[in-house]
């Protein structure tokens, strides 16, 4: 599942961008998000400052976001 809280760190671009904690991705840049691995690709892919367009489901409705990506954060501990 790519439910948001399991990537989400607070105060960082898909919480800046609107996405909330329980919100589904379902896409970035237009590749369907069906996996962890594939989130952490795609996102891998991009550096700090690039902006991508998120599309999520939060219950019943779907939306999309622009988030400008940050530098990754450092582990938190038991990470």
């Amino acid at each position: 599942m790519n439910d948001l809280q399991s990537f989400q760190y607070p105060g960082q671009p898909a919480e800046k961008a609107g996405l909330k904690k329980g919100d589904i991705l379902l896409e970035i840049e237009g590749v369907k998000i069906d996996n962890a691995f594939t989130l952490r690709f795609e996102l891998g892919r991009r550096r700090a400052g690039d902006k991508v367009t998120l599309r999520y489901r939060r219950g019943e409705e779907t939306g999309e976001v622009v988030a400008e990506l940050a530098p990754r954060p450092k582990p938190r501990r038991g990470e």
